[in-house]
């Protein structure tokens, strides 16, 4: 199983292309560099820049935490004076990304997730119904990932390769519906978003 660090960053106007320089100048820090990826929205002037690794355990994680030094905590502080806000998510990966070569992905533009708010007390309920609706899309099977704090959005998440993809086949579509008919009372909020992929 493997664990996900996203992070994100709320700009202000004029500040997003300030903030993904930052980030991406920090992620060299870290070592991160062509590791993993970054978003930016494609228009809203006060959207997310998020960015985004996979661990291979929590331990690397914590080793990550570790080891940051008073470089990079300055290199934090500045892009975080340059955010309306920022906050970070640990996720855990309870399906990957199937049916592609991870060799390729920079050959990917869009990522589009899906987060689903289940009602209180319900997200372990619709985990293993939502591992098994993610293989009725054409394509890219996508990943599944939940809070470790046990409670918030379900992260649905693929790859497009070109923003016609967004809208969904039939097949997939219909299977939206079957699982909504099904699980839908276990559910509180679903939003949808798609971003551009930043690679660094």
């Amino acid at each position: 199983m493997k664990y996900v660090l996203r992070t994100f960053k709320q700009t202000s106007p004029g500040d997003a292309d300030a903030v993904l320089d930052g980030l991406k100048e920090l992620r060299s820090m870290f070592g991160w560099s062509g590791i993993g990826f970054l978003t930016k929205s494609w228009s809203n002037p006060m959207g997310l820049v998020t960015m985004a690794r996979t661990f291979d355990s929590t331990e690397e994680i914590y080793d990550h935490f570790e080891n940051i030094t008073d470089q990079m905590r300055a290199k934090i502080q500045k892009i975080n004076e340059m955010s309306k806000s920022s906050w970070s998510l640990m996720l855990t990966q309870r399906k990957p990304m199937t049916n592609w070569d991870p060799q390729t992905i920079r050959d990917y533009r869009v990522l589009d997730q899906w987060f689903i708010k289940p009602k209180f007390g319900n997200l372990h309920k619709i985990i293993d119904p939502l591992i098994k609706h993610s293989e009725s899309f054409t394509g890219m099977k996508p990943a599944i990932s939940v809070p470790n704090s046990g409670t918030g959005s379900v992260f649905v998440s693929r790859l497009l390769k070109k923003p016609s993809e967004i809208i969904l086949d039939d097949k997939t579509r219909e299977a939206q519906i079957d699982f909504v008919s099904k699980y839908g009372d276990l559910i509180d909020e679903v939003n949808r978003n798609q971003t551009p992929l930043i690679f660094d």
